[in-house]
C-alpha cells in the first residue's frame, strides 16, 4: 500500500471471515484464535457483513442482506415512479426503470451466481413490479408475456448472460487485468475445449468463497463471432 501512495483508513476498514456455518462455529470454539486487527490505534473486530464496492458480503456468502438492501431500494424507487406514472408515457417509462431500477438489479449480479431461487426471488419480485410498471398492468396481472415484450431475461438468466459476457470479454482480451489474471483457459480437457475457470492457486485461496469463484462453460458457437453484439445476441437466443 505504500509503494502505491495509499493509507489505510481505520474507520472504513473491516475484517470478515468467509466459510461454512459448521466451520466458522468450529473457528469460534478454538480459544486461541484471535483475528482482531490493530490499525493506527484501532482494533477492528471480524464482522458477520462488510460492504465492498456497494456489495453486502456475509460470512456464508449467502447474500440474502445484499440481496435484501437491493430489493428494498429499487422498490423505494418504484414507488417514487408510480406517481408520475400518468404523466409519463411508454418510452420513458421504460428509460426511467432501467435507470433506477435495472442498473441496480444488474451492478455486480455475478457475485449470485449458483444461488437457489428462493434466494433470488426478491429480485425477481422487484423485476415484475417494474414490468407492471412499464405496461400499466394491475397486481393481479399476468406479466410473463410483458417481459417477453420487454425483452428483460429473469434474474437467473441475467446472472449468467452477465457472466457469458464476462468470459468473452477475458476470452477475446478485452477484459481488465484484474480479471484476466485469475483466468486460465482449460484447452486441453476432453470435451470443455472452450471451458473457462478459476486458477488452481486462486482456487485453493478460496476454495471455501463462491463470491471467487467464476466458472462458465461456454459452447463454440458461442465464441465463434467476432466480438461486438453479434455474440450478445447470440447469448440471447440460447437463453
Amino acid at each position: 500500500m505504500h509503494s502505491s501512495l495509499l493509507i489505510a483508513e481505520p474507520s472504513k476498514t473491516e475484517v470478515i471471515r468467509f466459510g461454512s456455518s459448521a466451520d466458522l462455529d468450529r473457528l469460534d470454539r478454538l480459544a486461541d484464535t484471535d483475528v482482531t486487527i490493530c490499525l493506527d490505534q484501532a482494533t477492528i473486530h471480524p464482522s458477520d457483513c462488510v460492504r465492498d464496492l456497494r456489495v453486502l458480503l456475509d460470512s456464508s456468502l449467502a447474500m440474502r442482506q445484499h440481496i435484501a438492501k437491493v430489493a428494498s431500494t429499487c422498490f423505494f424507487h418504484l414507488r417514487r415512479l408510480r406517481r408520475l406514472r400518468r404523466v409519463l408515457d411508454l418510452k420513458n417509462r421504460k428509460r426511467s426503470v432501467r435507470a433506477f431500477v435495472l442498473t441496480r438489479t444488474d451492478y455486480c449480479n455475478a457475485v449470485l451466481v449458483n444461488l437457489p431461487d428462493s434466494a433470488l426471488a426478491p429480485l425477481q419480485r422487484v423485476l415484475h413490479a417494474a414490468a407492471r410498471f412499464v405496461a400499466d398492468l394491475g397486481p393481479r396481472d399476468h406479466v410473463t408475456s410483458t417481459l417477453v415484450s420487454l425483452h428483460w431475461l429473469p434474474i437467473c438468466q441475467r446472472i449468467t448472460y452477465e457472466l457469458c459476457t464476462m468470459m468473452h470479454s477475458v476470452y477475446y482480451a478485452l477484459a481488465p487485468v484484474c480479471i484476466s489474471d485469475i483466468v486460465t483457459s482449460v484447452t486441453h480437457l476432453p470435451g470443455r475445449a472452450h471451458a473457462l475457470t478459476i486458477s488452481e492457486k486462486w482456487r485453493q485461496q478460496y476454495s471455501r468463497c463462491t463470491f471467487f469463484l467464476v466458472l462458465v462453460s461456454v459452447r463454440s458457437r458461442c465464441l465463434d463471432p467476432t466480438p461486438g453484439t453479434e455474440f450478445l445476441g447470440s447469448i440471447e437466443a440460447l437463453l
